[in-house]
């Protein structure tokens, strides 16, 4: 601050004395937005806790938005009159270089985030000699807008809605037997017990699925992150925020789905028994991935003879059919706020959330009871859904905890090797051998090939 008060006064003297200031040295010295993009850009690289899309936002805000509009602009001569000028001008379009009207308040608030986090490794890493971030002047920050989707601004969506499923969508979704098993049951889980985020779900191990306690519920422990090429491929790491660390009870539904995908379908998908470390939904090879999800989900819509489209406009994609669907049926079964937030792995807002709600999962159990969905159909459906679909209880042999159970059912053959498929299609049902085809078991009406199931 002393050296910018005194080159301030030299300047003041100087032009005072009608002579043209000498320029200032540290001011000459001044790096620009263009200098440090790229140094800035390799220390973000390095960092393991910034993920491939992170990366990708900071890369395009610079590149597109910043650079072309004040990237040869001195650092020291960026002060918070000129960042709120460029933040208007962008949320213009008079910056955009392509023309498309308004950038949305989302795309004002990546670049301005982007700038912020540039800033601040700038002067901690000592690259730039400022006296404090100018991104977070209060100037500055009252000039960045409010989120808002580009659909909220268009009026498609109204403010703070989101694209999600209907209980009806989901309800013809999850039978369909043209869509694969794994994804049915991820489907239950995720729009049923929390809206976890993509790489919790594909990070999610058996240890941490506690079918038989007290209140079931699955632990949150760490996420299968994508990164970036160079940072070596996707790999397990820790969750996006400490909060996300969560244990969240079952729905009865997602818990009889587990069940029968952790006796059948998971031995069926990789050809051996599930393990303790292995990922709940692995890849056909048994390991942890990250699949095409979004694509998956709009195919998978379109076997089930449903729009791909929210309200014929926006495409649907895996967050929306499943951490947007959990927080809109939440909230529309009168489930507090801060409880949706607590499930959904959000940061903690009051004591009760930190050392209450954590630590108790009776109210969180009996908030996602109230979502309810019937998946009796009618239809054709494949295991597991076609036991979950039907009510089965706790405790019902056909939705054994455990492949050791079920060993014990359809004999020991069957249990080493899974894909075996003769002995693999009888379950114990009321003392009783019943056989079910595990492609074409049916629901309720049982009309065709397969098990009539009550």
């Amino acid at each position: 601050a002393e050296q910018w008060g005194a080159a301030w006064y030299a300047e003041f003297n100087s032009a005072v004395a009608g002579v043209a200031p000498a320029p200032s040295s540290d001011l000459e010295a001044s790096p620009t937005l263009r200098s440090l993009h790229e140094p800035w850009l390799k220390l973000k690289e390095r960092d393991p806790d910034v993920e491939a899309g992170t990366m990708a936002h900071y890369r395009t805000s610079l590149v597109r938005h910043v650079l072309p509009a004040i990237g040869d602009v001195p650092v020291g001569e960026l002060g918070h009159g000129r960042l709120r000028n460029f933040l208007r001008d962008l949320h213009a379009g008079r910056t955009l270089a392509t023309k498309k009207g308004r950038a949305s308040n989302q795309l004002v608030r990546n670049v301005a985030y982007t700038l912020t986090k540039l800033f601040d490794d700038a002067l901690g890493e000592e690259w730039i000699d400022l006296p404090a971030n100018p991104m977070r002047h209060p100037a500055v920050v009252a000039a960045i807008p409010p989120p808002q989707s580009v659909a909220e601004r268009d009026g498609v969506l109204k403010r703070g809605e989101k694209v999600h499923l209907t209980v009806a969508q989901a309800e013809r979704l999850i039978p369909c037997k043209d869509v694969p098993e794994w994804r049915r049951v991820l489907y239950v889980l995720a729009m049923t017990s929390g809206g976890f985020r993509p790489g919790e779900l594909y990070g999610l191990v058996w240890s941490d699925v506690m079918l038989d306690e007290a209140i079931p519920r699955v632990r949150i422990r760490q996420a299968y992150k994508l990164k970036a090429r160079t940072k070596g491929g996707s790999r397990i790491g820790k969750t996006k925020t400490p909060d996300a660390v969560r244990d969240n009870p079952l729905h009865p539904l997602a818990q009889r789905a587990l069940r029968a995908w952790k006796a059948e379908g998971w031995g069926k998908l990789v050809g051996r028994s599930p393990r303790a470390n292995d990922p709940v939904f692995p890849s056909p090879h048994g390991a942890h991935w990250r699949p095409r999800d979004a694509q998956n989900v709009r195919d998978d819509l379109d076997a089930a003879k449903l729009p791909t489209k929210y309200r014929g406009v926006i495409d649907i994609n895996f967050k929306d059919a499943t951490r947007h669907t959990f927080a809109t049926w939440a909230a529309a079964a009168g489930v507090d706020d801060p409880i949706i937030t607590r499930l959904m792995g959000h940061a903690a807002k009051s004591v009760v959330r930190k050392h209450y709600i954590d630590d108790d999962l009776a109210p969180l159990l009996a908030a996602i009871k109230k979502i309810r969905l019937d998946l009796t159909t009618g239809k054709v459906v494949a295991l597991p859904l076609a036991l979950v679909a039907n009510g089965g209880a706790d405790g019902d042999a056909r939705l054994m905890s455990d492949t050791a159970a079920l060993t014990a059912v359809r004999g020991k053959g069957a249990a080493s090797d899974p894909r075996n498929g003769a002995s693999g299609n009888e379950i114990l049902a009321d003392g009783e051998v019943v056989y079910i085809n595990p492609v074409d078991a049916r629901g309720v009406d049982g009309d065709g090939v397969g098990a009539v199931l009550p």
